[in-house]
């Protein structure tokens, strides 16, 4: 026969054989209760059993058949009676040979208390009805390697001792496993399942092999479910949930794909969870959980909210460059380190109410909405330099830090609030741009506590009495002033003073104070500048600045020169009086010559210019006519604004 007819012949062999199982569905179940294909003699009693059932569409129910030793549970200490074992032969045979395989009903096999005790082989096997292998005991395990199906497989409730191997099989429904007990290993690498994957309240003690499952309806894996080791690295699944569960040893979820929810809260507990480079659809819960390693969350990115709260407990916590839409850690405890150096929250990022940390790393941080750490407690540093914030951060109402808070370079869209906050050790602001108010009502700075707000700019500041008593303010620049005292100048000289003297942040209020109409308020914390530079002077300039502060007022209290003068006319009047020249030369001399002589540029009368003292007298006016030269210098000095 030439080849090209050989040829035909097969693909015309094989599209008969399509269309022969096409041809082949389930049969319905027939109404006379009679199984239209008689038993092998072959088969065991209980084999016979079994199909006369399921080829009548019931289910074949050792537990319920008289004769096979009642209802027993194969995770019981009572071994299942011989008298229920199948042979893994005729599950083959029932499930995959044509004559009986076409006898099935559309409820498929469905067997419950049934005992193997050789390896349920179904490697490979194409299933075209339900298989269900309830609450029974597998010795030995099952093979279902590569096996395919478009029905439902159950072993709901089973015991199985030996491995459970479903590598690569695709099973378009169900695959249930529920309340099931695993000893060994189970493995799903690359399997597929088309609808859920259901392990509640299942035990594996072996390794739970899971890396790129796909589960298109989902994986239920909750309801105090416990697993040894888990990995799911690079799966995809439509919804998981891990809620109420326990894992022993590490989840291994690296690069999961999760389309929706990730459930892992209701006091599940972890040993240790990798769920780096992760993409989450939806959300990710981690409320009232416990993680007592490391949960690995690098590089992870969840489309909605990431929620780790409500007393949830965490050792250490890595969310270095995750990007999440939301970030709750409200009233959740982190014993260890919480990374979270680069992480782009678009939206808040909740710390507050009763949270507990070690140390906090928001380095190069992105946080579209508020960063909120009220009422919490930071005994680490909080490590926030360069960190992006969209609107305010609160760090008070109740916060306490008990290390130093480092947000050099910040950049806060609204304000930073520290009321009622407690703080122990310095919090450095330097070069930090907040775009509103920075609130200190009520705040407590323990021990030597500072704030360092060198080259810092903000909206406004809040002048209450709530500083450290060190602090450092060279450079630092605001726009507006609240909770203003009335004594704004001996306000500032605390202020101002509980750093090294620097004369921009006298300029910097005082500016602030004079664009506002607060005239006489500006001047006043103008001329603390001035008596703090004189404090801070030595030597000749020190000297200056006295002459300076107590003749002027270095310029702002003019007033002072005044005072000064009517002292010197006093004092020449009262010198001429005490030595008898006020009458000695031919005309009484009194207040007019002492203020002659004290102002020269000014001359009340010439006569006063030719009269001749007496030696002692006359050298006193000499000094009394010096001063009166330096204290009008002063005053042109002060007018023009020389000494300000």
């Amino acid at each position: 026969m030439p080849l090209r007819h050989r040829a035909l012949c097969l693909l015309i062999a094989l599209a008969v054989s399509t269309a022969a199982h096409a041809d082949n569905p389930p049969q319905p179940i027939p109404a006379d209760g009679q199984c239209a294909v008689p038993v092998d003699p072959n088969w065991t009693k209980q084999e016979q059993f079994v199909w006369l059932n399921v080829c009548v569409g019931k289910e074949a129910d050792f537990n319920k058949e008289p004769g096979y030793g009642g209802d027993l549970d194969p995770k019981s200490p009572v071994v299942l009676p011989e008298s229920r074992i199948l042979r893994s032969s005729f599950l083959d045979t029932i499930l995959l040979n044509d004559k009986y395989r076409g006898a099935l009903t559309r409820l498929g096999v469905r067997i419950t208390g049934a005992r193997f005790t050789e390896t349920v082989d179904l490697q490979n096997a194409e299933l075209e009805h339900d298989l269900w292998l309830d609450r029974s005991l597998l010795e030995k395990g099952a093979n279902l390697e590569s096996a395919k199906t478009t029905r439902r497989i159950s072993f709901d409730g089973s015991r199985i001792l030996g491995m459970f191997d479903a590598a690569g099989s695709r099973i378009s429904e169900d695959l249930s496993m529920y309340q099931t007990e695993f000893f060994n290993d189970v493995n799903f690498l690359r399997a597929h399942i088309g609808n859920v994957l259901d392990l509640r309240i299942a035990t594996v003690r072996g390794t739970l092999q899971m890396n790129e499952i796909s589960a298109d309806g989902g994986l239920l894996m909750r309801d105090k479910a416990q697993f040894q080791e888990i990995d799911l690295i690079a799966a995809h699944i439509e919804q998981l949930d891990l809620s109420g569960s326990t894992v022993g040893g590490k989840l291994n979820m690296n690069q999961i794909h999760v389309d929706h929810t990730l459930f892992m809260k209701d006091k599940a507990n972890f040993k240790e969870i990798n769920l780096a480079s992760a993409h989450i659809g939806g959300l990710l819960d981690l409320t009232g959980s416990t993680v007592t390693g490391m949960l690995d969350m690098n590089g992870i990115s969840v489309d909605q909210v990431l929620l780790m709260r409500e007393k949830a407990q965490f050792k250490d916590v890595d969310l270095s460059g995750a990007h999440v839409e939301q970030l709750d850690l409200s009233s959740s405890t982190v014993t260890g380190a919480l990374e979270m150096n680069q992480i782009h929250v678009d939206q808040a990022l909740f710390m507050r109410n009763q949270a507990n940390f070690i140390g906090i790393n928001l380095v190069v941080a992105r946080i579209g909405g508020q960063l909120d750490l009220s009422g919490s407690t930071v005994t680490g540093k909080l490590n926030g330099q360069y960190i992006d914030v969209g609107q305010t951060v609160f760090l008070g109402s109740g916060a306490t830090f008990k290390d130093e808070i480092d947000l050099r370079s910040a950049k806060l869209g609204q304000d930073l609030d520290l009321s009622e906050g407690t703080f122990y050790k310095n919090v450095d602001l330097a070069g930090a741009q907040i775009g509103g108010v920075l609130e200190l009502m009520s705040t407590r700075w323990q021990g030597g506590a500072t704030l360092n707000l060198t080259g810092a700019a903000a909206g406004g500041i809040d002048l209450s009495h709530s500083w450290p008593d060190k602090i450092y303010l060279n450079e630092f620049t605001y726009r507006s002033l609240s909770n203003i005292p009335d004594n704004i100048g001996q306000q500032a000289e605390t202020w101002f003073g509980k750093q090294d003297y620097a004369p921009q942040p006298y300029e910097q209020l005082a500016s602030i104070l004079q664009a506002n109409g607060w005239l006489d308020d500006a001047t006043a914390v103008r001329y603390a500048g001035k008596k703090r530079e004189q404090q801070a002077a030595s030597g000749l300039s020190r000297v200056w600045a006295f002459l300076l502060h107590y003749s002027i007022g270095f310029g702002y209290h003019l007033e002072f020169a005044f005072y000064w003068a009517v002292g010197f006319v006093l004092l020449g009047w009262a010198v001429l009086y005490a030595t008898g020249q006020r009458t000695k030369h031919g005309t009484t001399l009194g207040l007019a010559y002492s203020f002659d002589m004290l102002l020269p540029l000014v001359q009340l009368d010439k006569k006063h210019d030719d009269i001749d003292l007496d030696p002692w007298p006359q050298r006193y006016f000499y000094a009394h006519k010096i001063i009166g030269v330096i204290l009008a210098s002063f005053i042109a000095a002060g007018i023009t604004g020389l000494t300000k």
